[in-house]
């Protein structure tokens, strides 16, 4: 859940300093605990995939700091038998006074057996041989993460409230959908030529088939008129079998929607509002009602030009704003959703009982493009966080020179307030990111699909960013052209990223019940007065960059206006990631005084060290029974096929809040902070941190700050082991003991051979030494930066990669989401040698991503060896690639960017579990491909192969003017 690039802090700034490492964090809210990854591998369990395997525990049992609020955690230690002294702020509770507990769980004034057996799942014999002064922390008694259940309705806890007093009523812990429902909403743009209506129609069609029969469906279309600053919202009965359409007229003008020289919220000039033209409850009706409905609806939609509306199109004129903002106004004013308490305040009086309830909203925007873009490739549309061409990314011949984009139009697309239109894009991005605060009170998430019929056509993502990252929706852009309105099921599964059939897949996994998704999430961090989160962000960032965070927090979020503490998420799955910078404060390690701590009674000086508390409350609809969502039906081989939703079981709506406590070690020395690297955070953190910079300065600039960033950090690790071994001889021993973290350890040995130039018994050269290949942990740092260089958000264009700026903008939106294990295969994907497609488990567990290492791994195949293979897993593709000749190349002749060759049935379990578990993953489901060297597909391995890059002159070169750099710094 919680990954700092730093688990040991150092403990003063100095030492920060010195170690050239950023002090930031990620957080992965909705993580997936070990147990729940590896259960994915059995299919006969039925459990929540979101929350232990067991019913969580009501929040209102566990106890809490009656100063900072923090829940009582492993952090914390016993005070005698009925308090407990927080781990974070160092204030002592009783437990009585932590909690409201009923009167059973009291026995003659002390806390019952049961209530330590509920909370603490364990008894109360374990305290006895303990006194205070020994049992420092209650890390036996509780784990340092948990969820707990919540209430899922506002209005429910209001009615339950005032009748408590007469009545002993429970209030539910879960509710039936159909009395909250899901609601998914399709927004399809009327000036959309004919194929990619028909496009958009088929997403709809395949993506409900599968549709909860209690989740609302709602079908708009909007068409903006430039002359007089509208948006016409046609909306569609959905109870109604035979067709009613209703129209309204919103204001598009973002001056007027909303006040933007000051707060959101200002006075609008909303000709009508929605209800005016159709109430909700006919808008967003059950599957199971609107079903043919929606078939009739499809059926108009395909013949929509016929009706006359051709007014406008594309984002310049604010009609996508327009039309969601509309919808969230609706939602924020006659809705209700259970995490609604996060943004809004009710009267306890005030009957909600009108209110249209619902779990969540999710948005599939569908617009088009307007001619005179920067030109471009669309490529991989963006998706898995690609823009290339799939099989031609490190092409060094262009497939299209002519209409290519300047270095100064790739910065103006990245950063629109470079461009002319300075002034009209800083208030189209102003006006989304309101939009996309809207959204997010509503927990509506907004996913937009730009379709456009010419690869030029330029959508405005850079503009429209602000609301997906706000609303925790995600983005892509696909080139109908040349699409024939079919799309079959083999098509959705293996079709690269960037075609028809990708969007159907896409649709299909955010529809909102495919896969874990939370709505309406609120995240709180806790942490000690030592140190803290950096909540107003980075203040050399100027408006553009700052779109893309939100009091610090840079992704899918928003800081409440009303609470600086709490970051509210409209929609997220179990893959969205946040990052984060923290801030060290005087006096990281330190004593506190507790009173009654001490073994009398008596207060005692107590070491605290540093601590955070992770807690994130959040809306998932979930299968009853213990049932399965699709996604893990398919895993299984169980999926539902086409209108699988209406035999699937019933749904419910459950409100839980994950808990997660952990406390830090620290270390005065630069090598503890080393020593302790988490690669995985710090490549998320420097991928946020690379593209913001090329944001703010241009992609140019961005990639010489990371450059000379390695260059510092790597001069940083030679003096630290330069300093080491000073130290190793005033000490007079290499190996001494060391005091870390509050106790007494014993210091890791320095293997000076290998991390300082010119000693003995060394086996590395000079250049190796100085790129830290001698140290564990950091040898692979070089090349994380260099693969950092060459992913698709933050490459030069230049060769075949032209990407639109749409299309690049998409590809980032989505890479900003990964989580840290996502991310570095992102960036180094997953590359497994297999000597025979049916032995159990790859022959080398690892190979190195270049042709030499390929080439290698097959010049070691035994002459008896079938069929060897290759497995490649990333985020953009599954690859399986057999080689059908010993020590030859990977791809061949005529090879494209094609599926083809053998089945998934062809090959053994092992195998089969490895193609595809893992892929299951990540949000955007990528294509399985089977081929063969020579044959289609097979050259889309070499996208993939980071260490034969040309970027940069290929990973060699850039190494050497890393070495030529910090030669001349060093001596």
């Amino acid at each position: 859940m919680l990954r700092l690039v730093t688990p040991v802090l150092p403990d003063n700034s100095s030492t920060l300093h010195s170690s050239h490492l950023p002090l930031s964090g990620t957080l992965t809210p909705l993580f997936e605990t070990d147990l729940q990854v590896k259960s994915r591998r059995d299919p006969t369990r039925t459990r929540d995939p979101t929350c232990p395997l067991e019913s969580p525990p009501p929040l209102k049992s566990i106890a809490r700091c009656s100063s900072c609020y923090a829940f009582v955690n492993p952090t914390c230690a016993l005070v005698g038998s009925r308090s407990f002294c927080c781990g974070l702020c160092g204030v002592t509770t009783m437990f009585m006074d932590a909690l409201q507990v009923d009167e059973a769980d009291l026995g003659a004034g002390q806390i019952s057996d049961e209530f330590y057996r509920r909370y603490f799942n364990t008894t109360v014999d374990r305290f006895a041989h303990r006194t205070s002064m020994v049992n420092r922390n209650v890390a036996e008694l509780c784990d340092n993460h948990g969820t707990y259940a919540l209430h899922p309705q506002p209005h429910f806890i209001k009615k339950q409230a005032r009748r408590k007093k007469k009545k002993a009523v429970r209030v539910p812990l879960s509710v039936p959908l159909s009395q909250c429902p899901l609601v998914l909403i399709y927004l399809i743009s009327g000036a959309l030529p004919p194929a990619s209506l028909e496009l958009a129609s088929e997403c709809i069609s395949r993506a409900t088939s599968t549709a909860p029969p209690s989740s609302r469906i709602g079908l708009i279309v909007y068409n903006s008129d430039v002359s007089n600053s509208t948006t016409t919202l046609t909306c569609f009965d959905m109870c109604s079998h035979s067709p009613r359409l209703a129209t309204c007229r919103v204001s598009n003008d973002a001056s007027t929607v909303f006040n933007l020289s000051g707060k959101s919220g200002g006075e609008s000039s909303v000709v009508e509002k929605l209800s005016d033209a159709m109430s909700l409850q006919s808008i967003l009706a059950p599957y199971q009602t609107a079903k043919i409905p929606l078939e009739e609806s499809l059926r108009i939609l395909s013949d929509w030009h016929s009706l006359g509306f051709q007014a406008g199109r594309g984002v310049h004129c604010n009609g996508l704003g327009a039309a969601v903002e509309a919808l969230a106004r609706a939602l924020n004013e006659e809705g209700v959703h259970p995490g609604s308490d996060m943004h809004h305040e009710y009267d306890e009086e005030e009957d909600l009982k009108g209110r249209f309830n619902y779990a969540g909203v999710k948005i599939h925007a569908f617009v088009g493009g307007i001619e005179g873009g920067m030109g471009g490739d669309v490529g991989s549309g963006g998706l898995g966080g690609s823009a290339a061409i799939p099989g031609d990314r490190f092409s060094l011949q262009s497939s299209t020179p002519t209409n290519k984009m300047s270095s100064d139009q790739e910065d103006a697309g990245l950063n629109p307030l470079l461009s002319a239109r300075k002034d009209s894009a800083l208030a189209a991005m102003n006006y989304y990111n309101t939009v996309g605060d809207s959204c997010n009170a509503a927990a509506m998430g907004v996913d937009v699909f730009g379709l456009v019929t010419k690869e030029e056509d330029e959508v405005g993502m850079n503009l429209i960013a602000p609301l997906i990252l706000r609303s925790g929706g995600t983005s892509s852009v696909i080139c109908v052209d040349g699409f024939d309105g079919v799309v079959s099921p083999i098509d959705v599964e293996k079709g690269s990223f960037g075609t028809p059939a990708s969007l159907v897949r896409e649709c299909i996994n955010r529809s909102g019940w495919h896969r874990p998704t939370a709505f309406g999430g609120g995240l709180r961090i806790r942490n000690s007065a030592t140190f803290g989160v950096v909540k107003g962000g980075n203040k050399n960032y100027t408006a553009a960059s700052q779109f893309y965070q939100s009091g610090g927090m840079v992704g899918s979020c928003s800081r409440s206006q009303s609470d600086p503490d709490l970051w509210t998420f409209g929609t997220l799955d179990d893959n969205t990631t946040v990052g984060f910078d923290l801030e060290l404060r005087p006096g990281v390690t330190g004593g506190l005084n507790i009173e009654g701590y001490g073994g009398n009674g008596m207060s005692e000086e107590a070491s605290m060290s540093p601590a955070m508390q992770i807690a994130f409350a959040y809306t998932a609809v979930l299968p009853a029974s213990g049932g399965m969502l699709p996604y893990e039906e398919d895993l299984c081989g169980e999926g539902a096929g086409e209108g699988g939703g209406e035999g699937r079981g019933e749904y419910v709506v459950v409100r839980h809040c994950r808990v997660f406590t952990t406390n830090l070690d620290t270390t005065p020395k630069v090598e503890g902070v080393y020593d302790a690297l988490d690669c995985e955070a710090l490549a998320v953190t420097l991928f946020n941190k690379f593209f913001l910079a090329s944001v703010e300065n241009g992609v140019v600039e961005g990639r010489a700050l990371a450059r000379d960033w390695l260059v510092g950090l790597m001069g940083s690790i030679y003096k630290s082991a330069e300093q080491e071994e000073v130290a190793m001889f005033e000490d007079g021993a290499a190996n001494g003991y060391s005091h870390r973290g509050g106790k007494m350890e014993k210091k890791k040995a320095v293997d000076f051979k290998n991390r300082l130039i010119a000693r003995e018994g060394s086996k590395l050269s000079k250049s190796e030494v100085l790129l830290a290949q001698g140290h564990e942990y950091l040898s692979a740092l070089p090349l994380l930066v260099y693969s950092l260089m060459c992913c698709d958000p933050l490459r030069l264009s230049e060769g075949s990669y032209f990407p639109t700026t749409d299309s690049r903008i998409c590809a980032t939106l989505n890479a900003m989401r990964f989580s840290p294990p996502t991310m570095v295969k992102y960036l180094a994907p997953r590359f497994e040698f297999w000597e025979d497609r049916d032995q159990c488990g790859p022959g080398t567990k690892h190979i190195s991503l270049s042709q030499y290492a390929v080439t290698t791994a097959l010049a070691s195949v035994p002459p008896d060896t079938q069929d060897p293979l290759l497995l490649l897993e990333s985020p953009q593709v599954t690859l399986v690639h057999y080689t059908n000749v010993m020590g030859g190349p990977v791809g061949g002749e005529g090879a494209g960017a094609g599926g083809g060759g053998r089945e998934e049935d062809d090959v053994g379990d092992e195998l089969a579990v490895a193609v595809r578990v893992p892929p299951s993953q990540y949000s955007s489901q990528p294509p399985r491909l089977f081929v063969r060297a020579g044959r289609n597909g097979a050259f889309i391995m070499h996208d993939f192969l980071i260490e034969d890059s040309p970027v940069e002159g290929g990973f060699e070169e850039f190494c050497k003017a890393v070495v030529s750099q910090l030669e001349r710094e060093l001596f």
